[in-house]
């Protein structure tokens, strides 16, 4: 965990947008969620924070946020659940293309992708 990242966790608790459609990185677990509540309350600083959470083992997760979501969604077969959905999404060659953010192809409409999908590539 960075001052990075629970900055971070404090916007996205603020309510504030982020624009990466994925997050991989430490999960707060209930006791950090805690402290990270307490510091986003003002009711302690960062320092304490860190102090708080030094002992502390989260677990990681990884978060698929707008595209990634979109196409998953777009893409799930009706006996297909979330996760095996995401597993072949992710396995896809199309994701290569869609992280190369200055391609093109991430910023196209979500039909376009999952049609580049369905067909083969964009």
């Amino acid at each position: 965990m960075t001052d990075e990242w629970l900055d971070f966790i404090a916007d996205c608790r603020r309510g504030i947008e982020h624009f990466y459609d994925i997050v991989e990185g430490p999960m707060a677990n209930d006791t950090i969620w805690d402290y990270v509540e307490d510091f986003f309350r003002g009711a302690i600083s960062r320092a304490a924070f860190w102090e708080l959470a030094k002992f502390r083992h989260p677990t990681h997760q990884i978060v698929f946020c707008k595209v990634y979501t979109r196409l998953i969604l777009d893409t799930m077969e009706p006996d297909e659940d979330y996760i095996h959905a995401l597993i072949r999404i992710y396995n896809d060659e199309i994701c290569e293309k869609l992280d190369l953010y200055d391609c093109g192809a991430y910023y196209e409409p979500s039909y376009v992708i999952a049609r580049a999908y369905k067909e083969g590539g964009f």
